[in-house]
């Protein structure tokens, strides 16, 4: 069984990254451990097999560019009887933290201004746009959550859940069949 979190960046899918580690899964793709630049481009340019390739070596799939728009549908139908985890928080709250993410108010410290320019312009390509503005990226985080949700309406494959809002093991679990952990749900990169 293949497990995607197609949660946009910013929506609690570190600390889901995390519950699957608790839960014995240890084979999982996120960008910490690709050279996630060219996954993404390859994913926003539709050149799928490199992210098909991947695949096989992974069980559990999180951030970009697994959450690029409409790539659900692809892996839906490419990697039958996988289970796809929607992670959501309140949009205010989303777009502060993606805010202080790109421009460094996070009390984090980018590589140089580049690596700044360069996250930003990802982000800009990933929510389809030509501007770094709460309206656009907004527009894009509501209507591709929307969509997801219209996709796989009805689906048993398909799961929301809203981490920063309370959501945790006991949805999560009966959902991958596993047994709830004596551990609390983690919570990572929480803001102060």
């Amino acid at each position: 069984m293949k497990i995607f979190c197609i949660g946009i960046n910013k929506t609690a899918t570190t600390s889901l990254l995390n519950s699957w580690k608790i839960l014995g899964y240890d084979k999982i793709c996120s960008p910490m451990r690709l050279d996630n630049v060219n996954v993404a481009m390859a994913a926003f340019e539709g050149k799928y097999k490199v992210i098909f390739d991947l695949i096989d070596n992974y069980d559990c799939f999180k951030d970009r560019p697994f959450n690029t728009n409409k790539l659900y549908k692809i892996l839906d139908k490419h990697v039958p009887d996988s289970k796809f985890i929607l992670t959501v928080r309140d949009t205010e709250e989303w777009w502060d933290s993606v805010n202080r993410w790109l421009t460094n108010r996070n009390g984090r410290s980018f590589d140089s201004e580049t690596d700044k320019l360069l996250r930003i312009e990802i982000y800009k390509r990933h929510f389809e746009t030509n501007e770094f503005t709460k309206e656009s990226f907004v527009k894009y985080y509501e209507e591709y959550n929307n969509e997801v949700r219209e996709y796989f309406k009805g689906n048993p494959n398909f799961l929301e859940m809203n981490i920063c809002g309370g959501d945790s093991w006991e949805l999560l679990c009966p959902f991958l069949g596993k047994e709830i952990p004596n551990k609390p749900f983690p919570m990572a990169n929480v803001n102060k």
